[in-house]
């Protein structure tokens, strides 16, 4: 008998079993999304699909669950060359991963991009997504750039002029 490492780690470090038991938790609680009123699922806030295993065990969630949107962006489009979708799973391509050639090659019609400005966006005529909302559209989309951004990089020039852009349309 032995201790293999996934359980040694836990056993080590206690915020790796906690991390592992919470997504786990929400994994089976998106199974049961019917009883909680949830009419639309996000699948990762940050993260993506690591393997096909994984993918198909949310289409699996998704086609128990046929009243719920479930939507997802990705940049791990070769496991999705593979599948078929259920009518309630969307998926959205992002760009800035190694397969953008698929999107380029126009296997994903519906993709997202990140632009540094309002100005980039209108260059390219793809329209901002601010709440989520175009996930649900066949069509390409820009995100705003966000996140946290190497200080004195053009991207953090730009997050710095986004968020002074937000500031003054609050005032």
């Amino acid at each position: 008998m032995f201790t293999c490492l996934a359980a040694s780690e836990e056993l080590r470090y206690p915020n790796v079993f906690k991390s592992r038991r919470y997504n786990y938790n929400l994994i089976n609680e998106s199974i049961q999304a019917k009883k909680k009123n949830i009419k639309k699922f996000r699948i990762h806030e940050s993260g993506d699909f690591f393997n096909i295993i994984y993918l198909k065990a949310f289409i699996n969630v998704a086609r128990l669950n046929k009243d719920i949107k479930f939507y997802c962006y990705s940049k791990s489009l070769d496991l999705f060359m593979t599948v078929f979708l259920p009518d309630n799973f969307y998926m959205v391509a992002s760009y800035g991963g190694k397969f953008d050639y698929l999107i380029n090659q126009g296997y994903f019609t519906k993709y997202s991009k990140v632009v540094f400005s309002e100005e980039e966006a209108k260059k390219l005529n793809l329209k901002i997504d601010k709440d989520d909302s175009l996930c649900f559209e066949n069509k390409p989309f820009a995100l705003l750039l966000h996140g946290m951004q190497e200080k004195g990089s053009e991207a953090g020039e730009a997050l710095k002029l986004i968020k002074r852009k937000k500031k003054l349309a609050i005032a």
